[in-house]
């Protein structure tokens, strides 16, 4: 097919629960058009998995073609049905646009977690199971008492201090279906310096605002979240989270 420009193949298939299953087919881009799970994974020619879910189109850098990609469903406890889109340069029909943003909602949330003596504070924005939405951060604002370089990263644990649900940047509407948790932990995480650019670990001032603004937005898929972790005992950290969640 060939549409706006660009010539792409369009390939429906079925992963079972606990497998994966290779399509050798070049391209420069891949497209989930339909999934009938909340996300699995992707690999093209052999990286490292990462998220994979109706709407999201994954393009190459520098538009260098890719030989295979490799659909993960290996943490799957049902078969994922996908129809996906294989092709080159970029698609401008309505077909391929992220149709899931039409159902964006934004939301705010900020919450925080006192220090205590001998103890690490760790806050996160948490996506429940079953939740229905994908959750997409685009900024934290960050604030401790005590400078520090704070440590961040993706978990599939949740917290264990539940706090309160994002409200709504439309007015009137419900809160968020993702939530805060924070909890105290006896050892600092092992995790990754937060960064504001590569090879970048700011030491964020003591009681001062420090701000995330993301190009890309992070992604969490249904049971997943994103943690912020103090690196210096008995420090309260503040976050606020700025996030859309999105439907199919």
């Amino acid at each position: 097919m060939n549409q706006g420009g660009a010539a792409y193949t369009s390939i429906s298939l079925k992963v079972p629960a606990g497998g994966v299953q290779q399509i050798d087919q070049q391209g420069t881009f891949v497209a989930c058009l339909k999934s009938s799970v909340e996300s699995c994974k992707i690999s093209i020619d052999g990286a490292t998995p990462g998220i994979f879910y109706q709407g999201l189109k994954i393009r190459t850098q520098a538009g260098q073609p890719f030989n295979f990609i490799i659909i993960d469903n290996t943490a799957g406890t049902v078969p994922a049905a996908l129809t996906i889109a294989v092709g080159f340069g970029d698609v401008l029909d309505s077909s391929f646009v992220d149709n899931t943003q039409k159902t964006a909602s934004g939301f705010g949330l900020a919450f925080g977690e006192t220090g205590a003596a001998a103890l690490f504070t760790n806050c996160q924005l948490w996506n429940p199971a079953g939740s229905g939405i994908v959750a997409k951060i685009t900024s934290i604002v960050i604030s401790t008492s005590v400078a520090q370089q704070l440590l961040a990263g993706f978990t599939t644990v949740q917290m264990g201090i539940g706090k309160p649900f994002g409200q709504s940047k439309y007015g009137g509407q419900a809160v968020s279906k993702s939530q805060g948790f924070d909890e105290k932990s006896a050892a600092a995480n092992s995790g990754n310096l937060l960064n504001t650019a590569p090879l970048q670990s700011p030491m964020i001032p003591a009681s001062s605002a420090f701000p995330l603004q993301f190009s890309d937005p992070l992604i969490l898929p249904a049971n997943m979240g994103y943690a912020i972790y103090s690196s210096v005992a008995n420090s309260t950290v503040t976050v606020e989270f700025d996030f859309l969640e999105v439907t199919g």
